[in-house]
């Protein structure tokens, strides 16, 4: 069978009788992440989570403070080319990572830290704000995302790793949608403790 034979294979069959392909696929999945610290290559890992429908993660929002400790906004990273998710490139974001097999809590916030500060600050300077369901359908998965925040001063976004803006108004194309529903749902102090904050489904 040829590459464009088995294509259309797996476009035609019905899901059901896929089980055995997908049993071997699901196989090599978890044997790859077994030898390589939970990760599949990225460029299956957005497959992957759409198969699953969805997977969990872990997010930390950046409030901007004044001196007196009062909300200014919330600075949001600028994805790059090199991070996967193709149609949020460019845009504005929480700092996020999926959390993958294996991993301790300690593996998850190492690596969420290293894409704000490059290190990871004492983590009880970390408010713990819920547990947030938005729909991904860029991934053709839900999220299931603990929320936490921290708190930088004004003057420490240029310290930060990356590209980041200072929004006082998240309410702007060029913030994620679903990124836009988590700071409203953060920003209401009487906030439900787990929450689906965003429903999309994907047109195409």
């Amino acid at each position: 069978m040829g590459k464009n034979e088995l294509a259309e294979y797996l476009r035609t069959t019905p899901l059901a009788q896929l089980q055995e392909a997908f049993a071997i696929l699901a196989d090599r999945c978890y044997r790859e992440r077994v030898r390589n610290r939970g990760r599949v290559p990225k460029e299956i890992f957005e497959s992957c989570i759409g198969i699953g429908g969805n997977y969990p993660c872990a997010q930390i929002i950046v409030e901007v403070v004044d001196a007196s400790r009062k909300r200014i906004g919330y600075a949001l990273r600028r994805r790059d080319s090199t991070e996967s998710g193709v149609e949020w490139q460019g845009q504005y974001h929480n700092v996020c990572t999926a959390v993958r097999m294996g991993e301790t809590a300690d593996d998850v916030f190492a690596r969420d830290f290293s894409d704000i500060f490059g290190e990871t600050p004492p983590l009880e300077h970390l408010e713990d704000v819920g547990a947030s369901l938005p729909s991904e359908p860029e991934r053709r998965a839900d999220a299931v995302t603990t929320i936490w925040k921290i708190q930088i001063l004004e003057n420490e976004i240029p310290n930060l790793v990356g590209t980041w803006k200072l929004f006082t108004n998240w309410h702007h194309p060029s913030v994620i949608d679903h990124m836009q529903a988590i700071l409203d749902w953060a920003s209401n102090p009487s906030r439900k403790r787990y929450f689906r904050t965003f429903t999309k489904i994907r047109e195409s």
